[in-house]
């Protein structure tokens, strides 16, 4: 057929362009060809005469060309798609749903080949889908992350299976948390001809999470640092929740279900009614701050507790917010203030008792020590009046180092600071002055001990020489002292009336005491007596060795 026929034929139809404008005859794509155009695909609509429908055609035309180039023909294809195009339509739409359900959202999809390079992708974060057409996972992400999701995908392509995961990957933008899904692509004949992803970009909620964790760690860290825990009490459900610093002031497991009662368990029973009683008076609406011991692993704990009470809207408690502060060592330190300040009252005390006594009684006894003795040389005086003088003299003597032993027991300076020499003198002579018994002091050596044997020798001493004036009835006793270089021997010893010495016995003369004495300063005791044979006291003790 020649243009002209065709032409005609073609003015026949009643034809439309694809949006619907109707076309010319001369516009057909068969004379187009035959003009020398090329027609790819091109769509158009044609009414048919006989039954009046209108069919959706594709047109694909060519031109027919001679040796020298000239058209001189044309050849078209033409395929009716009027059935298929409401399927492509409605393929259309469920794309653009899906691109719209997408839009704007952190999930990215992928489909990958057997050969896992990406034939598809839609939505990738951080770049253009068909960047990554046609390539594979290490020409996309480094060589360790690859490999890591190269064995993810295989394992859906061998076995099948569903894989998730998550991972951080380094990308150009930054680095990126995925949660990553893998799906099998299943064939008509059975096989897994490929793989579907899902991506669901999830480093924002990850960073969120990364930056409560680390809040909440540094929470527990400054509560910890300043030993300051939370709580909160659901009064209507009876559950208690604490921070962990809570559970470690209390000495509870951390995680251990905790309600009001098991709280108030853990308080001193000393202090239980009246914590309850606070809380109780806090639920009314009264302020809520206390200080209270704690009983843990049988030690005691103080605490402080401060809460702030939440209520409904008709005013009903709903429970509250508190605080809880391990004051333990605030407690011990004002108590050892207290302490400190006692003793130094007491010090104070000692002191000006000391200056009193040292003013008014010492000075006293020793104007009659003088007086007496002066008196004792008067050659006039009947002999009964020298005998009475003379008792008087001792008497004064011996109330006057007594008191000097005395002064020195008040005074704040330690005893290991005053000569072991000295000391001992002061014992024996109070003795002495007190009794009728004779007693004889030797001291060689060294005047000042270690530390505890020099409170060890002097107590001993001073408890032995008691029982000498109290019990023993002695007529002669001796004290005598050996110290060189950290090695002591001391015995005190008497004539009188002697005992049983009962092994433990508690308070016996006080023996239990000069053991105790003994044993810390390192020392061994040993005593010696019978009825009627007097008494040895032995107390000896050997340096150090390093």
């Amino acid at each position: 057929m020649n243009g002209e026929q065709i032409e005609a034929v073609a003015a026949r139809f009643e034809t439309y362009r694809a949006d619907g404008t109707p076309r010319p005859p001369e516009e057909a794509p068969l004379l187009r060809a035959l003009r020398g155009e090329v027609i790819r695909g091109e769509e158009e609509l044609v009414r048919c005469p006989a039954t009046g429908e209108l069919r959706r055609r594709v047109v694909t035309g060519m031109p027919v060309r001679d040796g020298d180039g000239a058209a001189i023909g044309s050849v078209c294809v033409v395929r009716d798609i009027t059935g298929s195009k409401p399927a492509q339509q409605a393929l259309r739409e469920s794309e653009q749903r899906f691109h719209l359900a997408l839009h704007n959202t952190p999930v990215s999809v992928a489909f990958l080949d057997r050969d896992l390079r990406y034939v598809w992708a839609y939505n990738q974060q951080g770049g253009r889908p068909d960047e990554i057409i046609g390539m594979k996972d290490e020409e996309v992400f480094s060589r360790g992350e690859a490999a890591k999701l190269d064995a993810l995908k295989r394992r859906v392509l061998d076995e099948g299976v569903e894989v998730r995961h998550q991972t951080w990957l380094d990308r150009p933008e930054g680095r990126t948390f995925l949660d990553v899904t893998y799906q099998p692509i299943i064939d008509q004949s059975g096989e897994v001809s490929g793989i579907g992803m899902t991506a669901v970009d999830l480093t924002q909620m990850k960073l969120v999470e990364e930056e409560l964790r680390r809040s909440r760690e540094d929470m527990a860290r400054a509560q910890s640092v300043g030993q300051i825990g939370s709580w909160r009490l659901d009064t209507r459900e009876d559950v208690l929740t604490w921070s962990d610093e809570v559970y470690r002031i209390f000495g509870v497991p951390r995680g251990t279900p905790l309600t009001y009662r098991t709280f108030l368990d853990r308080v001193h029973p000393d202090d239980r009614d009246f914590v309850d009683e606070r809380w109780q008076a806090a639920l009314r609406s009264e302020p809520y701050d206390i200080e209270h011991r704690l009983l843990v692993d049988g030690q005691v704990k103080w605490v402080r507790e401060k809460a702030f009470l939440e209520y409904d809207d008709a005013g009903e408690p709903l429970g509250g917010f508190g605080i809880t502060q391990d004051v333990t060592q605030r407690k011990r330190a004002e108590e050892a203030l207290r302490e400190r300040e006692a003793e130094k009252a007491s010090r104070e005390e000692r002191s000006r008792l000391a200056r009193d006594l040292h003013d008014s009684v010492t000075q006293a006894l020793f104007a009659v020590t003088m007086k007496t003795e002066a008196m004792a040389f008067d050659e006039e005086l009947p002999p009964h009046l020298k005998r009475a003088v003379h008792d008087i003299e001792r008497l004064s003597r011996g109330a006057l180092a007594q008191m000097r032993t005395l002064l020195l027991e008040l005074r704040n300076d330690p005893i290991e600071a005053v000569s072991i020499r000295q000391l001992l003198r002061h014992l024996v002579e109070a003795t002495a002055g007190r009794t009728s018994t004779q007693i004889q002091l030797d001291v060689t050596g060294d005047d000042l001990l270690p530390p505890a044997l020099h409170v060890a020798v002097y107590r001993i001493t001073q408890e032995a020489l008691n029982n000498v004036a109290r019990h023993a009835r002695a007529d002669h006793a001796s004290v005598v002292l050996e110290s060189r270089s950290g090695r002591i021997h001391l015995s005190i010893e008497d004539d009188g009336s002697g005992f049983d010495v009962v092994p433990d016995c508690p308070g016996h003369l006080g023996i239990a005491g000069m053991r105790e004495r003994a044993e810390e300063a390192g020392a061994r005791l040993r005593i010696v007596s019978r009825p009627g044979k007097g008494t040895l006291v032995l107390l000896s003790a050997e340096p150090e060795r390093t």
